[in-house]
This record gives structure tokens, C-alpha cells and sequence, in this order.
């Protein structure tokens, strides 16, 4: 019995798809070309107002704010986003505001805040 039990361990570790082991981020950059392959899949890239703010006096953070057709689906861009970051210990929480309906997504790595990405309608009076 125990030999069974030890064939089948054995086989099921070589057989199993296990998964891959998390890229290191070496550079925030990684996340701006992935914000901007998904903001370019969505040919979005005419109504994007980038602005670098300073955290202290080492780390700056990219705040993005793209506005978008009311019909826009937020929510898929949100999850295309983080299908892009797939592989990086990356969280990317949202935060949807009403009445506007505006969403705002935070990108975060290990905890730390490093992108802020702020989905706005076109034709919302609140800019």
C-alpha cells in the first residue's frame, strides 16, 4: 500500500501541469506597456491624460485617466488588464464610483501602490 502510495505521488508530480513561478517586476515600466497594449487593444490611446505624481523624494506613480464611451465596458478593461499582468505578483483593485460611474482601478505589486488608472465617461460633468 505504501508503495502504491508513493508510485502515485511520484506520478502525479511529473504529470500534473503545475504552474509557473511568478515573474519578478524589474521595472514599473512593465506595468505602462501592459496598460498601454490594453488601452491600444481598445483604441483608447487618443483619450488618455497621463500624470507622473511624486510620492517622496525616491518613487513617483503614473495616475492614468482615460475617458471613455458611456457604453464602454470598464469591467473588461479591468479584467483584460490584469489577464496582461498574469504571471507578476500583481493585484489590480477596483472601485467603482455612483452616480458617475466612474471606476478607478488601483495596480498594486507586493502590496505597494504603483499605478492608479481612472476610467471616466466622456460626457461626465465630474473631470
Amino acid at each position: 500500500m505504501l508503495l502504491l502510495s508513493i508510485v502515485a505521488t511520484i506520478f502525479l508530480h511529473v504529470h500534473l501541469d503545475l504552474p509557473e513561478h511568478e515573474q519578478e517586476l524589474t521595472s514599473p515600466g512593465q506595468i505602462d506597456q501592459s496598460v498601454a497594449r490594453v488601452i491600444e487593444q481598445y483604441s483608447l490611446e487618443q483619450v488618455v491624460e497621463r500624470e507622473e505624481t511624486k510620492v517622496d523624494s525616491l518613487f513617483s506613480r503614473m495616475m492614468y485617466k482615460i475617458e471613455v464611451p458611456e457604453s464602454f465596458s470598464k469591467t473588461s478593461f479591468h479584467i483584460d488588464l490584469q489577464k496582461q499582468l498574469t504571471g507578476y505578483d500583481i493585484v489590480i483593485f477596483g472601485e467603482a464610483d455612483f452616480p458617475s460611474g466612474d471606476l478607478w482601478l488601483y495596480v498594486t505589486y507586493r502590496r505597494d501602490l504603483y499605478r492608479t488608472i481612472h476610467l471616466t465617461d466622456q460626457n461626465s460633468t465630474e473631470k
